[in-house]
């Protein structure tokens, strides 16, 4: 992995360095990636993503999901399946965690309550189509005989309000700022021809990179690189499905070049300066829609500032289209906003 070419590359921006409270978590990310492994990556650094490890039933996110399941009930669930054994690591912690046959238990009926309550908002029937994949040894969960996952189940949903805003383009162009290890990215590139560019920074970066080339063997791939002017790499991207940048390369890109540009669970844990940084660069390298799913309120302390809802404003000609609490995790607003 050309780890020291992400970070020299991000040197040259220094706007663009990791915040006081990704540096922390990119140190534990590194941590647990030298202790398990990339193979690993999804009982590690994933769990500080949005892969949640519930395993207690009075946990608020499990509630809801019961809740929402209870809505439409669904006799499968009582028939789903967890491996025997699962060790995990979190960020909180220095030492794995071995889950009991109880928080297994738990953990499976969360990730089908999940599941479930995600298909009745896949209009696009993408659930159909994708399954959890093998590669970063996930939690193996089977419900109907299918891998499934947090991960896929969140990705679907944000799929599902993204891929209407591109109806009628042949290949889309997607940018993602701060894309994990690439669940989203893998989800649309695996069910819709299009261009899907990640912008981050090393370790999730390079997780992504190496993750999307695995999962997706067949498509064509636009490693990261260091380049000058657009115009060096214009040619062979436009021809790749996937590709892959630092956050500072995106200023190199072509405004309007994005159809669409999304950003989730990312800008309260950046700088202040970062977030309007940011937001005005999806501004100016969109042409038709922006998504955010972010939380509704959250104090990032070690940066030393609080974002609420209210603090995602985006001035004319953008206008929001969807404003909505995140069906799956309710403490998430999901919105997009449109030039058109």
């Amino acid at each position: 992995m050309p780890t020291e070419d992400m970070i020299a590359e991000l040197s040259t921006a220094p706007d663009f360095l990791p915040s006081a409270f990704w540096t922390d978590i990119a140190g534990k990310n590194d941590a647990m990636l030298g202790a398990e492994g990339l193979h690993s990556f999804k009982r590690t650094v994933s769990n500080n993503y949005f892969n949640w490890p519930v395993t207690v039933p009075y946990h608020p996110y499990f509630v809801r999901a019961f809740l929402s399941w209870l809505k439409h009930p669904t006799a499968a669930v009582l028939s789903a399946e967890i491996e025997d054994q699962v060790r995990l690591h979190v960020s909180y912690r220095d030492d794995p965690i071995d889950l009991t046959a109880l928080q297994r238990q738990v953990y499976k009926l969360f990730v089908c309550f999940t599941w479930e309550t995600m298909c009745r908002f896949d209009t696009l029937r993408l659930s159909e189509r994708v399954e959890e994949p093998r590669i970063g040894n996930p939690i193996e969960v089977r419900l109907r005989g299918r891998l499934i996952s947090q991960d896929i189940a969140n990705s679907i949903v944000e799929a599902n309000l993204l891929l209407p805003r591109v109806a009628g383009i042949a290949k889309p162009r997607f940018a993602e700022i701060g894309a994990g290890y690439g669940r989203l990215a893998y989800v649309i590139a695996s069910t819709t021809p299009s261009l899907y560019c990640i912008f981050d920074i090393p370790p999730a970066l390079e997780v992504a990179q190496w993750y999307i080339q695995q999962a997706l063997p067949g498509k064509r791939l636009f490693t990261f690189r260091r380049f000058g002017a657009f115009a060096e790499i214009e040619n062979e991207l436009s021809r790749c499905d996937v590709a892959f940048f630092t956050a500072n390369q995106l200023t190199a890109l072509p405004d309007q070049w994005f159809d669409v540009s999304s950003t989730i669970s990312t800008l309260p844990e950046m700088t202040a300066k970062q977030v309007q940084l940011f937001l005005g660069l999806m501004r100016a390298k969109t042409r038709r829609a922006i998504f955010l799913k972010q939380w509704k309120e959250w104090r990032n302390a070690k940066d030393g500032f609080r974002m609420t809802r209210a603090d995602y404003a985006m001035p004319p000609p953008w206008q929001v289209t969807v404003d909505q609490t995140d069906p799956l995790i309710p403490r998430f607003f999901d919105a997009v906003w449109e030039t058109r």
